[in-house]
């Protein structure tokens, strides 16, 4: 049984994407070749440089040979109870059996279990589409401060998680609350508290990245390594770094059978 590490060490991207993260074999140039390379983000030792620290601190419990076994059920479990509280949502509080089969059904023909067996954060985005679904359609229980603000905190966990969640949650919302909006004509008692909810999670998801990229890679942005996210002018200019990738010791490891 061989024994591996996954890490956020961003030198062993190098050899993946050189063009972008510097280092590896260069192609030779050729008659087509643009006259512009590529701009080249320097690696640095922030340990979220690759994967932003909501997922990364939420695999360290499973930081371990027998404990990363429980990760996929973890993740699982999350999925199956953002899907049941949706289910109750739309359904009421006492779901008919066809309707948990069905749920059953369409979560075990869909990629969730595929997702949820991987130790990558694409499994939260179809949480993360659960929970904007729970956003539009959940009923009374948003007005109770506690409840709220869970489910506030876990929406800024999901869309912290991976750097594309930004832009689907902001669309996400803002479709799914203006279509209620207008079938209900602005009716609906609970519209701000939503909005409010959903506003509360994209800033404090946005400003949770922004600062721990300040506080561990000292550059106020969104993602080091995506120059497109960058909140100043250094995603603008030509990134480049002198053997920046050499000696970058700093990782968050997670031990993997």
């Amino acid at each position: 049984m061989a024994r591996g590490r996954l890490s956020t060490d961003a030198g062993q991207y190098r050899g993946y994407m050189p063009s972008h993260f510097g280092g590896g074999e260069v192609a030779p140039k050729s008659a087509t070749a643009p006259p512009e390379a590529a701009p080249v983000v320097p690696l640095s030792g922030n340990p979220f440089f690759l994967r932003p620290a909501p997922y990364s601190l939420a695999l360290l419990p499973f930081a371990h040979p027998v404990t990363v076994l429980l990760l996929p059920l973890a993740q699982g479990l999350l999925v199956v109870l953002l899907a049941e509280a949706l289910l109750r949502a739309l359904a009421g509080p006492a779901p008919p059996a066809w309707a948990r089969l069905g749920l059953a059904a369409a979560l075990l023909a869909s990629a969730a279990p595929w997702f949820a067996s991987q130790i990558m954060p694409d499994v939260l985005t179809g949480c993360l589409a659960l929970w904007l679904g729970l956003l539009v359609a959940g009923g009374d229980w948003l007005r109770r401060p506690w409840r709220a603000a869970g489910f506030a905190l876990l929406g800024v966990f999901l869309i912290g998680s991976h750097l594309t969640h930004l832009p689907l949650a902001a669309g996400g919302a803002l479709v799914g609350l203006g279509l209620r909006w207008a079938i209900e004509r602005g009716r609906d008692p609970l519209r701000w508290r939503r909005a409010g909810l959903a506003l509360a999670a994209l800033a404090l998801a946005a400003g949770g990245l922004v600062g721990t990229n300040l506080a561990f890679g000292r550059k106020a942005v969104l993602s080091e390594s995506f120059p497109a996210l960058h909140a100043g002018a250094d995603g603008r200019r030509r990134h480049r770094g002198a053997g920046a990738g050499e000696g970058l010791s700093s990782r968050l490891g997670l031990a993997a059978l």
